[in-house]
């Protein structure tokens, strides 16, 4: 009989990390530390693995976000969430080189398209999160009930103010139509997801 572990969660990690990192000899705070977790979105194996890697290259100097990122290997959800970012402040150029980059290092199509579609959908509450917090957002709150970064949340929330109501229906209607035309085969995985970032840096470059 198989037995298996539910993996720890963000806070059990950052304290496995931080014990990690102190028995490496590593001088990181818990900013950084927070980071490498987002950065990686890896399991404890990976992540000391990863520790490791700063270890060698940090010499005893302390580590910085500049560092994990020239280091470390970023996460597929990380580069997709900076990707979005670079999507909703009309960095074309940087928004289509990391998808590029990630198609090219043989990441999944579908789970870059899934992912996308998960954050733009909070498009669909925006309103409801307006109405309901009256200006004053907990944005931690909502990323535990939405199932999305609260960084990703604050993105789509300035960006909505942008395109508007009518532009709004259009992403969520493509982010739908991306989705059933990938699931159906009418549309390979990779074509699907070209061609909703491609959607989306339209739209935002008519602002």
């Amino acid at each position: 009989r198989d037995v298996s572990f539910d993996e720890p969660k963000s806070a059990e990690k950052q304290s496995a990390i931080a014990s990690l990192a102190k028995q490496l000899g590593l001088k990181m705070n818990a900013g950084e530390i927070r980071f490498l977790l987002d950065y990686t979105d890896a399991n404890l194996m990976t992540l000391n693995q990863e520790l490791m890697k700063l270890q060698a290259a940090s010499n005893g100097s302390p580590i910085s976000r500049d560092m994990i990122m020239d280091v470390c290997t970023p996460s597929m959800q990380y580069n997709v969430f900076t990707m979005i970012r670079a999507i909703t402040q009309s960095r074309a150029g940087q928004a289509l080189s990391i998808l590029r980059d990630m198609l090219e290092e043989n990441e999944n199509p579908g789970g870059i398209l899934l992912l996308l579609e998960r954050q733009f959908r909070t498009l669909i509450y925006i309103s409801d999160i307006r109405a309901s917090h009256q200006g004053a957002i907990d944005f931690k709150a909502l990323e535990k009930k939405l199932n999305v970064k609260d960084f990703v949340i604050k993105s789509m929330v300035a960006w909505e103010r942008k395109v508007g109501e009518r532009e709004r229906k259009a992403i969520i209607r493509w982010c739908a139509d991306a989705d059933f035309l990938h699931k159906q085969g009418l549309q390979s995985d990779v074509a699907a997801v070209e061609n909703l970032v491609m959607k989306l840096l339209y739209i935002n470059s008519r602002k």
